[in-house]
């Protein structure tokens, strides 16, 4: 099966779905045409939660998504998740890359706000890069820009 979305859209939409369930911490793995997540909540008595998020629910959040932008007319908040994935799956799309994981709950300590990107460049070469979140700032305006 082909991925039809492109990882921009699809890491917006489980954004969107993370932030509905208050999860902040989470380690996203694309294996097998679907995005495989374990992941934890703000608050520390949450245990573990597993979640799979196939192609057919991207989809579903992103039309959803469609319609409440249609009636919204506020700039997004670009401190959000789904932005902040947004912003990385940009990245990969414009190295057209293949994406593998993506993690913010690496680091023990809890002030680090880094993303960790695995991705197969079109070479098929594993690729390991850091992001602090603060930086995707940059490239959220210049997106919305683009849009506009």
């Amino acid at each position: 099966m082909v991925f039809k979305h492109s990882y921009s859209t699809a890491l917006r939409c489980i954004g969107q779905l993370l932030e509905q369930r208050d999860i902040v911490a989470f380690e996203l793995k694309y294996e097998k045409d679907e995005f495989c997540l374990q992941c934890g909540g703000a608050s520390s008595d949450l245990a573990l939660v597993n979640l799979s998020v196939s192609e057919r629910k991207i989809s579903s959040i992103e039309a959803l998504g469609r319609v409440k932008r249609g009636r919204l007319s506020k700039s997004p908040d670009f401190n959000s998740l789904s932005e902040t994935l947004r912003a990385v799956g940009r990245y990969v799309d414009d190295k057209r890359g293949h994406l593998c994981r993506i993690c913010n709950a690496d680091s023990c300590d809890p002030t680090d706000d880094f993303i960790n990107l695995e991705y197969k460049d079109f070479r098929g070469q594993l690729r390991v890069e850091q992001f602090a979140a603060a930086s995707l700032y940059e490239r959220l305006t210049s997106m919305y820009k683009e849009r506009s």
